[in-house]
This record gives C-alpha cells, sequence and structure tokens, in this order.
C-alpha cells in the first residue's frame, strides 16, 4: 500500500507525470495516463517502485483570484471524470493538487491552492457521482511552478490529479 502521507511531501519531480499541455485530452489518454505501470517483483535486488502516475492540462486552470472552474477545465474534467468511472480506474483514489502562481502572500496562495483543489474535487463529485473518499486534496501553493521563468504565469494557476493507488 502507497503511504498517502508521501503525496503531501511529493514534489512534481516524484511523478510519472504526463503534461498534455494545452489541449484537452480524450478519456482514454486520461485512464492511460493515470494507469499504474505493470509491476514484476522479484527482476531486480533493489529496485524501487515506480512513480506514481499522474496527469496535468494547462487547461486545468483558474483565473486570477479565483478558484472557480473555468470552461476549458470543465472540460477537461468531464473526460477526468469519465477515466475515474472507467473499469481500468474505478478501484483507484486520487490526489487532486492546487497550485497557484507567485501573485499575492505565501500564505494566501497556499489556501487559494487548496480551494482549488477542492473545486475540481467538488465538481468531480457532484457532476460524476465520484465517491468522495475516492478523491483527496491538497494545495502546493506559488511552491511547484509549472512555469519557472515566469512564476506569475497564468498556467500556474492549476490542479494535477496523482494515483494515489487503492
Amino acid at each position: 500500500p502507497t503511504s498517502f502521507f508521501f503525496f503531501f511531501l511529493a514534489t512534481a519531480q516524484d511523478y510519472d507525470m504526463r503534461d498534455f499541455g494545452q489541449r484537452v485530452p480524450s478519456t482514454e489518454e486520461v485512464i492511460e495516463g493515470l494507469t499504474p505501470a505493470v509491476k514484476f517483483r522479484g527482476i531486480s535486488p533493489g529496485s524501487t517502485q515506480a512513480a506514481p502516475p499522474a496527469i496535468a492540462s494547462q487547461l486545468i486552470t483558474f483565473e486570477f483570484n479565483s478558484y472557480e472552474l473555468t470552461g476549458e477545465a470543465k472540460e477537461v474534467l468531464n473526460n477526468v471524470g469519465a477515466a475515474f468511472q472507467s473499469e481500468k480506474l474505478s478501484q483507484y483514489k486520487f490526489l487532486i493538487e492546487g497550485h497557484t502562481d507567485s501573485t499575492g502572500s505565501e500564505e494566501y496562495n497556499q489556501r487559494l491552492s487548496e480551494l482549488r483543489a477542492e473545486a475540481a474535487k467538488t465538481y468531480l463529485v457532484r457532476r460524476f457521482d465520484i465517491a468522495s473518499d475516492r478523491l483527496m486534496t491538497t494545495g502546493k501553493g506559488e511552491q511547484e511552478p509549472l512555469n519557472t521563468d515566469n512564476p506569475a504565469s497564468e498556467v500556474n494557476r492549476r490542479v494535477q490529479l496523482i494515483n494515489v493507488g487503492n
């Protein structure tokens, strides 16, 4: 079993991240991106566990100073919700990470990132009847910008989804 505590301390580099950039991934692509790699036991001594699969889309974003989902964000989350209902992903739990740009205080951005993750969770639970206990949320604030060259960039106002196991 995967330790959930790890995911609160993990950074984006700790995931097997599939970034869909500026396009809406299909339900099938979401399933593929969030399905864990097949693990073979005993192949090599001391082998490490595969990184948790995760997805990002620059379209699961938010307006400045807001945690209201944009139309594009809902479009992506519609495919995510359908993927979560699929046979391949129905047994897994997911972490929704909220992120912000660097504008504003660190405390404000931390809270805003938490609200963004909760907004995505609420949307998935209400629209797709996903069991609430399958979706956990955390806020990363401004600590992990997608665009490191411009921490104030709008692409940093986003959520990412990580498969945390059964």
